[in-house]
This record gives C-alpha cells, structure tokens and sequence, in this order.
C-alpha cells in the first residue's frame, strides 16, 4: 500500500510541476513550441527529480583560463552590453552530447531570457584547438588537447609581442557571429541568460508521464499536449 500511495504522491507532483512550468515558463515554452524544437538540455551530476536555481552571475569558468576568460568577456560587453561568458547558464540541445555530462536535464528559463549561439562554436574552450585557428594564431600544441592549445595561448598572450591584438582580432569576428535564439544544429554551445530556471530530469519526467497515460513529456514541452488532455 505504501508503494501505491508514493506512486500516487509521484504521479501528483508531475502534474503539478507541469503546472508551475506553464506559469513561470510562459515565454521560453512559447518559444519552444512556436519553433517545434531547440529544447535546452544540461548534463548534470544531480540525481534530483527536478530543482529551480538562480542563473550564476560573475560566474568562473572550471576549463578556460582565466586571462582567456576575461579577453572574451571583454569583447562580449564591448558588442553586446554583457559579459556573456560570466553570466550564463550553457546549455545544449542534443541529447547524447548532454548525456555526456551526466544525468539529461531539461531547462526552463523562468520568466525573460535569452539564448546566444555561434553556429561554428561546439565548445569555445575547445574551438582554439582546431587546426584551421591554431594555424592562424602560429600555435604549435600538439596533443593534450585544448588544455595544451589553452596554455599555450597563455604564454603567447603574456610573452609573444603582438599576440594579443592578433588574438583580439580573433575574438572579435567569433563573437561578431554569435545569434540570439536557437541553432540549427543541437549540437552547437547556447548560452542562456536570465535570472532563474527549472531544471526538470528529463527521464524521471519522461517515465512520469508515460505511466500516467496523459501527458508525455516531450510532447508537452512541444505543445502538442496539454496537461489535462
């Protein structure tokens, strides 16, 4: 009987989430559903069913150095009013490269938000390693990956005279490109901005829903069902 009544108690939290998603969400779900995709995932090491938490502000980055960090962040203020870099919760839209962060999470902007993309940037951490721009900076890390391609980067900046304006021009045109909204390919960094969000785990969600029989998750995020269908 005890199982019965917290598959209930489960069952009414589902909903109810859903309902507090549809309030506080309005404009991201409006987004989602006028686009029919471009649903934000994170991977998360969190084993939570669903949690709300504030978009980190002056946030520090775990890879990229910090000199980097700064050099991109000065340029996003410069062209768009806000350090980006510092202020935003990444996110992706393909699940299989979220899945490899841990556990899939779907993310809901709460209240307004925007998201920023550059069609060409996977992982700005990693994008400098790519030959075509190790070329054009005379960077010669080999191996390592982009931890090697980051420290070298570094050196340059701080030793090499003239490298900086070089590197400066560089950030320049990347984030001359970036976009608001969703990209077409999932698979592409989004950067989100705002000031909360819910983060709901998507196979908790999914498996909610499916054995309630009314509404499946994915296809609620998407508009095709409502909560009391």
């Amino acid at each position: 009987m005890s199982r019965f009544i917290e598959y209930l108690n489960e069952n009414d939290e589902y909903v109810d989430l859903l309902g507090k998603l549809e309030k506080d969400c309005s404009q991201y779900l409006s987004d989602v559903r006028r686009l029919k995709g471009g649903i934000l995932l994170s991977g998360r090491k969190n084993k939570s069913s669903w949690f709300q938490r504030d978009i980190r502000k002056n946030r520090k980055p775990l890879d990229t150095p910090i000199e980097i960090h700064n050099m991109i962040d000065d340029v996003f203020e410069k062209k768009m009013g806000i350090r980006l870099r510092s202020n935003s919760l990444f996110c992706v839209a393909d699940r299989l490269l979220a899945e490899s962060y841990g556990d899939v999470f779907a993310i809901l902007p709460m209240g307004k938000y925007a998201s920023w993309y550059n069609e060409e940037i996977r992982d700005l951490f990693a994008y400098f390693g790519r030959h075509n721009i190790k070329k054009q900076l005379g960077i010669e890390a080999s191996g390592g990956g982009a931890p090697k391609v980051n420290k070298e980067l570094v050196w340059k900046l701080k030793n090499e005279y003239g490298f900086k304006d070089k590197f400066l021009n560089l950030l320049k045109s990347v984030i001359n490109n970036y976009k608001q909204g969703f990209p077409k390919d999932n698979s592409v960094e989004i950067m989100v901005t705002g000031n909360s969000y819910y983060a709901v785990n998507f196979d908790w969600a999914t498996f909610r829903g499916d054995i309630q029989g009314t509404v499946n998750f994915n296809d609620w995020l998407l508009g095709k069902v409502k909560i009391n269908d």
